[in-house]
């Protein structure tokens, strides 16, 4: 983390709370709502259609002034890549955003030759533009354990095939891998991150937690580990605080989720969907964070969404007391 980066979260750090609501600098953007995988801590791949936000629309969406400091935004799904669409979805964002510096797209890499296509087309969109293209390849385990959690055979091959093309792809600025701690995995780590290592990806863990839009509210069982397994989960990012992550603010991240894990503290590390950041379902309704918000306006594209978006800060302040 350069000085700039860490002056930054300092001042944020030292912000007066709750931060004070700001329109949108980050979206978060799950842009279906059905999946090719099965996975233990979703219940998206139970759908069988959905019903989509077209480019049409979110172009009307993105012209309203709430979203002119939107500086990222992140397509994921269900499974983003299943969209036929999903590059002029990403065109309209570049077109409409006019403070735009990063797109992100997050994939199940299933389906490697359609998410590898996709892949090329959202790197040739932004080719002469200043926008930046990340990526990140949704891995929960080394081979088989990946699989398991995946409910899908085969899925970590695919995903190899994927991370090489991506390597290859000079339109993509920053890979990444993404892992998912649930009980099935939570002694599997290792592995995972020896494979990064050798294979040179960077990777973040994230602890799974009920999520209202992957119809997992009321799920428990994937997520709460035992005694024996928060401790096994702690350890390992002890180890990875010290010998792998370089980030000062994701060791942050870390260090605050372990206090959560094990002393039960209230996260330290922040969110931008307290103050700063928006989701976009995948119907065009409008919320706070994708994990515990209602829907604050019910079509994007439609009526007023930034009133709506100041207007229901009790709502907001209702999750930053309670969650």
């Amino acid at each position: 983390m350069n000085l700039t980066s860490a002056l930054y979260h300092l001042k944020w750090l030292l912000k007066k709370r709750p931060l004070a609501l700001q329109k949108p600098r980050v979206i978060q953007f799950p842009v279906i709502d059905i999946c090719n995988s099965r996975c233990d801590m979703c219940r998206i791949w139970e759908n069988k259609q959905s019903d989509d936000i077209t480019v049409e629309q979110l172009e009307t969406a993105f012209s309203n002034d709430l979203f002119s400091d939107v500086e990222g935004i992140g397509f994921n799904g269900g499974e983003p890549t299943l969209r036929d669409d999903l590059v002029d979805l990403v065109g309209a964002a570049v077109r409409m955003l006019p403070s735009l510096k990063h797109v992100s797209l997050i994939t199940n890499a299933y389906q490697d030759k359609v998410v590898c296509r996709q892949i090329k087309n959202i790197a040739e969109l932004m080719r002469g533009t200043k926008v930046k293209f990340d990526l990140m390849v949704s891995l929960d385990g080394f081979e088989d354990k990946h699989d398991e959690v995946r409910g899908k055979p085969g899925n970590f091959r695919r995903a190899k095939r994927v991370i090489a093309f991506a390597k290859a792809e000079e339109g993509v600025a920053n890979l990444r891998i993404g892992c998912t701690v649930i009980r099935k995995n939570v002694h599997n780590l290792p592995d995972l991150l020896d494979f990064c290592i050798r294979e040179n990806l960077y990777v973040k863990f994230r602890l799974g937690v009920p999520h209202q839009r992957l119809y997992t509210e009321s799920l428990s069982e994937p997520y709460n580990l035992t005694s024996d397994e928060k401790i096994e989960f702690v350890e390992f990012l002890e180890g990875v605080i010290v010998h792998y992550e370089t980030s000062q603010a994701q060791n942050f991240f870390y260090r605050s989720l372990i206090d959560q894990i094990i002393h039960g503290t209230p996260r330290a590390a922040g969110c931008d969907w307290q103050h700063q950041g928006a989701t976009i379902t995948s119907s065009g309704e409008l919320a706070y964070c994708a994990v515990q918000s209602k829907t604050i306006h019910a079509k994007v594209w439609a009526g007023d969404p930034r009133k709506s978006y100041f207007g229901s800060v009790d709502h907001l302040n209702e999750i930053r007391a309670s969650h």
